[in-house]
């Protein structure tokens, strides 16, 4: 496991919804290897005691098992059957979630950084053809900032006002 030459880094918006937080790349040598949890946490700024929601796994860009909200010592995904890596080839593995606090303690503020971590895992990957369990090594993402914008309106004042009449029903 390696973290993915196109895992993201930067800034993701506070407040945003399933905003790309980090890319793996999973390659079997050998056999074909089959995963069947993955753990995913964060560590950032202190700020953060919050819960990443609605943290969704993606295996090349299909979601393998159900949403759950990621803490920072990590949240253990379960994937039965649906993450089958094939010998020789290499599949990307993708962290999806909400910016946002689903829980207590802190919030996430504009300037909190933080990274997405890959926990090693403890014989959950299972080895096709010589039938014996491994484990997947630690890995983390690229740094990513929350950021926030601002937006300012006004009227265009080259348009003219406009009157509108409400219908009349029978």
């Amino acid at each position: 496991v390696t973290k993915d030459t196109s895992s993201p880094s930067g800034n993701v918006v506070l407040n945003g919804s399933q905003a790309t937080m980090a890319k793996f790349a999973f390659k079997a040598a050998g056999e074909d290897l089959k995963v069947e949890n993955l753990t995913f946490g964060y560590t950032g700024t202190s700020s953060m005691a919050a819960k990443l929601r609605a943290g969704a796994i993606f295996a090349d860009g299909v979601q393998i098992g159900s949403q759950q909200d990621i803490v920072p010592a990590g949240t253990q995904f379960n994937l039965g059957s649906s993450l089958v890596i094939p010998a020789g080839k290499t599949v990307v593995v993708e962290v999806r979630a909400d910016v946002f606090n689903n829980g207590t303690g802190g919030a996430f503020l504009a300037g909190d950084t933080f990274k997405i971590n890959l926990v090693g895992g403890s014989s959950n990957v299972y080895q096709r053809q010589s039938l014996g369990y491994i484990a997947n090594t630690a890995v983390s993402a690229n740094e990513l900032t929350v950021a926030s914008g601002s937006l300012s309106l006004s009227k265009y004042s080259a348009y003219a006002n406009q009157t509108v009449t409400v219908p009349q029903t029978a």
